[in-house]
């Protein structure tokens, strides 16, 4: 910065002492050559700089080849990998190809066939199997209806061959079916002795496969499932997961261009399955992975969550992660990315250079251009130096007191020049930019500001400032901290930069600034004040501040929005739930009743001794009220409209539903401990349908604590907090409650296991339950959501820090009650 033109300049050497500068002689020159009190460290110096931009310059042409090499290099290295890597996955792509072909050859043989016998089955089974080794199997899956089915398995096993129709169970094992309206059970299979045991198995019944079958029918194309654990596998290694490829086969001589004639003929579906490992393998020998390691995803498998094999030349294996995460890990590193098709499915394949790749194509080049560079430079240099070296000694000889006197000369009259020429910049430069600059000393006292700061003081000129401080033109409360900041940069020497401040003058007037100030230094080095710009930013702060608002109006708006929307779209889903279970309700319940009089009737037949008899009758009787309890359960879930709302007292309901699971709390060994706030105001609500809330709150803890416990109830009024209702996207209850709300919360605490973090998010779910076979239906809590949404209230359940599960009612409170919410109790920690 330079100094204020008003600042006299005594570093100056005057013309009456200024005298010639001597020049030094070359290195190695003899002294005594040499005019007396000639100086050697200035032509050193002025050497030794142009060697250095010469030794400078020879790197940088250095090391611009080597960059230039390198990347041809990595860009040769580069192509080759990815025609490696294409290679590799068209040769997946190849084998994928094939294993649709197998499917396809199959089915032209159901299409020119007007049925297909075993032996024929088997012969083309194994033909195909035999050209594509990664299927593990091929099967025939025909289309039985309900009717069917029970004409088929009423056969004598030496006519149907055993046959059953079977389902897996949530451990993987084979089951009997449930009854649906048709089935696709597997009827041939090949291998058939090694598969044998699949026979009768409902591939229509796995949620997974029956979305490919659903869409290989509407298409009459192939279609290949997620990535699934095949069956009897329990190890988490590439061979145990395969996919489905499923193929419809529709009943000759009968039309089938549209969706409706393809659903309605429909002979059933070929399936073929294929391991993950088998057709890499077939597809990449050991060989083959030589050069290129290869990850093979599929963004969904069975599950639903990502997974990801891994091929390298030792082996293979199964990884959990997405392939995002393996590029993100692998950043910067040569990789090819690409995708596989089998049958309308893509898995997307990512291949990286192995070790055994890298090795090949190392090169030696660039150390041998780094060294023959610097060699060249080295070389450069030191002949520079001694060509240097030798002008300069008789160059100095020659001319050494002519150009002394005439760079004097005109070193003066240049001086003087741009020293004018700098005082004319600076004053232009102060008297028309727009921002406020000034000069002060230590005493943080005025030496000169511009014309844009003399405007804000109201002054007549610039010089009227020189001498005063910011305490003659701004409130104490501003210039204080500003002196104090000026007394800072003084003591450190450390600038103040960007600070934006509220400026506040005498008059009253207000203007943000943002402001830059620095140290203000001689030329020695000494700091001899400050100096500072600042700029005018009222509008744009206030531009700013408005943008924002209208931001988060805006956000605030779209994520409300939203909410409605996906609220809309869950209420849409459970009125649909809610219609299908009626239905079945209906539907049901009068064969129940026909089946109990039938086994009343049974009953009063048989001989009432025989203890076998007996129990078997007890046993159709229990399984007839476990139906009819899963009907009831359903029909509470699907009507709505038999409440009967009132003002009630939520402690009286807690009271008789505690009354009626006295039995299940004595039989549990379960204590229970009640907190109940004696000033709840009432709630609007139906009582007979809020008791079966507590009722089955009560009844899963109690089942939950078979070695017995406590339960524990409590009841107060509090406020929402704004976490707790904050707005969610989708949540049922984004819009039901606000910020400092009152409502009505009662607590249900059990000391049991707890809920599987795995299976938490599913508890609502119809007919989920954690509980073991017969022990529940599934419907006790979907009920009670359905039923407290009625209220206008929320259920929520989790578990406890310190063990067991707890829920969480609110209810609203009624705008008339004159109650005021107390604050949260300290011993209830709030919900999560």
């Amino acid at each position: 910065m330079a100094e204020p033109p008003d600042q006299p300049n005594h570093e100056a050497p005057s013309p009456a002492t200024a005298g010639p500068a001597p020049t030094p002689p070359p290195a190695g020159a003899d002294p005594s050559l040499l005019p007396a009190g000639s100086d050697l460290s200035g032509a050193r110096a002025r050497m030794f700089f142009s060697l250095g931009l010469l030794a400078a310059l020879g790197l940088v042409i250095t090391a611009g080849i080597l960059l230039l090499v390198y990347r041809q290099n990595q860009e040769r290295r580069r192509l080759e990998f990815a025609k490696l890597a294409d290679d590799r996955a068209q040769a997946v792509q190849l084998a994928a190809n094939g294993c649709v072909e197998v499917l396809n050859a199959m089915a032209d043989l159901y299409a020119a066939s007007q049925r297909v016998e075993p032996e024929e089955f088997r012969h083309f089974a194994t033909r195909a199997m035999q050209r594509h080794p990664e299927t593990v199997y091929l099967a025939w899956l025909p289309r039985i209806t309900h009717a069917q089915r029970q004409s088929i398995e009423r056969l004598p096993p030496r006519l149907n061959r055993g046959f059953r129709i079977l389902q897996l169970n949530t451990n993987g094992l084979p089951v009997t079916a449930e009854v649906r309206p048709e089935y696709f059970p597997v009827f041939y299979i090949e291998p058939f002795w090694e598969n044998r045991f699949l026979r009768g198995l409902d591939h229509y019944a796995e949620p997974s496969r029956r979305a490919a079958m659903e869409l290989a029918r509407d298409t009459d194309t192939p279609v290949a499932t997620p990535w699934i654990r095949l069956a009897q596998r329990e190890t988490d290694a590439a061979a145990d997961f395969g996919v489905f490829l499923y193929q419809a086969v529709y009943t000759n001589d009968l039309p089938a261009e549209t969706v409706a004639q393809r659903r309605q003929n429909l002979a059933g579906y070929l399936a073929a399955v294929v391991t993950v490992e088998g057709l890499v393998r077939r597809a990449l020998p050991a060989g083959a992975l030589k050069n290129v390691e290869v990850f093979l995803g599929d963004e969904s498998s069975e599950d639903g969550a990502p997974m990801t094999i891994h091929f390298t030349p030792q082996g293979w294996d199964v990884r959990r992660q997405p392939l995002d995460e393996i590029k993100r890990l692998r950043r910067g590193a040569i990789a090819w990315e690409g995708a596989v098709d089998l049958a309308g499915r893509p898995w997307a394949v990512l291949c990286y250079p192995t070790r055994h790749f890298n090795a090949a194509y190392r090169s030696w080049s660039l150390w041998g251009i780094l060294l023959a560079g610097l060699l060249f430079t080295g070389f450069l240099v030191n002949y520079q130096r001694l060509i240097m070296q030798r002008a300069s000694y008789v160059e100095q000889l020659v001319n050494q007191r002519t150009r002394e006197l005439k760079e004097e000369i005109a070193s003066r009259a240049r001086l003087e020049e741009e020293l004018q020429r700098e005082r004319d910049l600076f004053h232009t430069l102060l008297d028309n930019l727009p921002d406020r600059i000034y000069f002060k000393d230590t005493q943080s006292r005025f030496l000169r500001i511009n014309r844009a700061l003399a405007d804000l003081f109201g002054l007549q000129h610039p010089r009227e400032a020189v001498g005063k401080s910011d305490f003659d033109f701004f409130t104490i409360e501003h210039a204080r901290p500003a002196f104090e900041d000026e007394q800072e940069i003084i003591r450190t020497g450390q600038p103040l930069i960007g600070r934006i401040e509220l400026e506040t003058l005498p008059d009253g007037k207000k203007c943000w600034a943002h402001t830059t100030k620095m140290p203000f230094r001689d030329k020695q080095g000494r700091i001899i004040g400050t100096f500072g710009i600042s700029r005018d930013i009222t509008s744009l702060r206030e531009m700013t501040e408005q943008l924002k608002k209208a931001n988060a109006d805006l956000q605030r708006s779209h994520e409300e929005l939203k909410a409605a929307q996906m609220q809309l779209i869950q209420a849409e889903k459970m009125q649909s739930v809610g219609r299908l279970a009626a239905g079945v309700a209906h539907e049901v319940k009068n064969p129940l009743a026909i089946l109990g009089m039938g086994l009343d009737y049974l009953a009063s037949s048989v001989d009432q001794n025989d203890p076998t008899l007996r129990l078997v009758v007890e046993d159709m009787r229990q399984a007839i009220r476990r139906a009819d309890n899963i009907i009831l359960g359903l029909l509470d879930f699907s009507k709505p409209g038999d409440l009967e709302l009132k003002p009630v007292r939520l402690n009286d309901i807690i009271q008789q539903a505690l009354a009626l699971t006295k039995h299940e709390q004595v039989g549990a060994f379960v204590q229970v401990e009640t907190h109940l706030a004696p000033d709840l105001p009432p709630i609007t609500g139906d009582a007979r349908k809020l008791s079966q809330v507590f009722v089955n709150l009560f009844l899963n803890a109690c089942q939950a604590m078979q070695s017995g416990g406590t339960l524990t109830v409590r009841t107060h009024v509090r406020s929402l907090d704004a976490d707790e209702v904050r707005l969610e996207v989708g949540s049922r209850e984004a819009l039901r409650f606000h910020a400092g709300q009152p409502v009505v919360e009662a607590l249900v605490d059990d000391t049991g296991p707890g809920i599987p973090p795995d299976k938490l998010h599913r508890i609502f779910d119809p007919f989920f339950t954690t509980k073991p076979t017969g022990q529940g239906t599934g419907l006790g809590l979907t009920v009670s959501r359905q039923i407290m949404e009625w209220h206008g209230g929320r259920i929520q359940i989790l578990n406890r820090p310190e063990g067991g599960a707890r829920a969480i009612l609110w209810f609203p409170i009624q705008e008339s009650s004159p109650t005021s919410p107390p604050p949260t109790p300290p011993d209830i920690p709030p919900p999560h």
